[in-house]
């Protein structure tokens, strides 16, 4: 029995060796500058197609149970992600023809009757803000991505309906705070929605400037006292997964604002994971709990968040953040290829794989963001990183060398 037990420490040890190995050497040839908002990164379309193969697989239904909304964020992310790769070619090419009909895709899979189940609302907009908020700016791009003659009527009708029905809610309205399905009146799911009808002034005559405009000054007087930023909802301050996404929109709407809120989130939100950069869930010198409005943590860091916060920095031009991020996930999400595709985590969360392929492809849609400098992110992370990998091969190791040395 001894001598199996040594045998299997040996194997994890190797196994342990040859893991690190691969991440250190992947580190060493991964460049963050490959990605940006006018590039595609070099494994976009492999992560896009493995999310494609996996949401139509049915894998979209688990993911409702470990985010809220999971499935529709997965579907919604992968057709935004192919949107804005689309964007990056010339109207009527192939790629962008290509893309054009994944998004269209998606859309249908988000009109799905089994989906729209899980968001009754009684009240308007129909099916909640969340819902209405991606529906809506995912159809606007598709709008998009068309040349205007070449537009599919049906989608112009059913965008335009459904930004009218939102801001026809929004007027009728006592609270600047459209509830979702689940009856909750969250900011992150009204900017969502205000960005489709942002969108909607691009692409057609303008309706909804001043609807828009009076949101944000009374988003500016509610603003969180203690971080600056959009409480998570009526009762709590902010969070780190719906702060990091509500500033890739918040984009669209006041690029000033969205810029200042993102230094604000690096000062409340940026942490370590062991010496990685991270993001956490709840702001710093704050606790509380896992649950579906935050996903999966790890301590206090909130693997959704973290991925996200990588598309909303990319999009508001801090390329040290992104950078930063976009390494430390290479380096400890565990990619993989299979069949062509690439997943991360061993494909445990479909919503990460989907977050990450959004925020590798992010970009502004509806307006040019202003350069500002960004301070760097944690100087020399990295020589800790491979000064932590060195100790944990070396005391892995030291059992077996001095067994060798005895045994000599």
């Amino acid at each position: 029995m001894r001598s199996l037990g040594r045998l299997l420490y040996l194997l994890v040890v190797l196994a342990l060796t040859l893991l690190l190995g691969w991440r250190t050497v992947d580190d060493l040839r991964f460049d963050p500058a490959r990605y940006g908002v006018d590039q595609v990164g070099p494994d976009v379309r492999e992560q896009l197609t493995a999310l494609g193969r996996a949401l139509r697989s049915g894998e979209g239904r688990a993911a409702a149970d470990r985010v809220r909304g999971g499935e529709l964020l997965a579907w919604a992310f992968y057709g935004l992600a192919n949107v804005e790769l689309g964007l990056r070619y010339a109207p009527g090419s192939p790629p962008r023809e290509q893309a054009a009909n994944e998004a269209r895709a998606a859309l249908a899979a988000l009109e799905d009757p089994a989906l729209l189940a899980d968001f009754p609302s009684e009240r308007e907009p129909p099916h909640g803000m969340q819902y209405q908020g991606f529906v809506q700016w995912l159809r606007g791009g598709i709008l998009l991505l068309a040349r205007p003659d070449d537009r599919d009527p049906e989608t112009v009708r059913d965008f335009r309906a459904g930004c009218g029905r939102m801001a026809a809610a929004w007027r009728q309205s006592r609270s600047p705070l459209l509830p979702s399905a689940d009856g909750r009146d969250l900011p992150l799911d009204n900017v969502v929605g205000l960005a489709a009808l942002r969108l909607h002034d691009q692409l057609f005559p303008p309706r909804y400037g001043p609807l828009i405009d009076a949101w944000l000054q009374a988003a500016r007087e509610h603003l969180d006292p203690q971080t600056g930023l959009l409480p998570h909802d009526r009762d709590e301050g902010p969070r780190g997964l719906n702060s990091a996404l509500a500033l890739r929109f918040l984009a669209e709407l006041d690029p000033a604002f969205a810029q200042a809120g993102l230094v604000a989130f690096r000062e409340h939100f940026l942490d370590r994971l062991v010496v990685l950069p991270a993001v956490r869930e709840y702001p710093k010198g704050a606790q509380g709990p896992r649950d579906a409005d935050s996903g999966p943590l790890l301590g206090p860091v909130s693997v959704v968040a973290t991925a996200l916060t990588i598309g909303s920095a990319q999009v508001l031009g801090d390329a040290p953040l992104a950078g930063a991020l976009l390494r430390a996930t290479e380096l400890i999400g565990l990619p993989f290829g299979l069949d062509g595709g690439k997943r991360y985590g061993m494909g445990a969360l479909l919503v990460l794989d989907a977050a990450l392929a959004w925020s590798k492809t992010a970009r502004a849609w509806t307006r040019p963001i202003p350069t500002r400098y960004y301070e760097p992110i944690f100087p020399g992370w990295r020589l800790w990183w491979y000064g932590v990998v060195l100790a944990v091969l070396l005391l892995a190791w030291f059992p077996v060398l001095d067994r060798l040395r005895g045994a000599s």
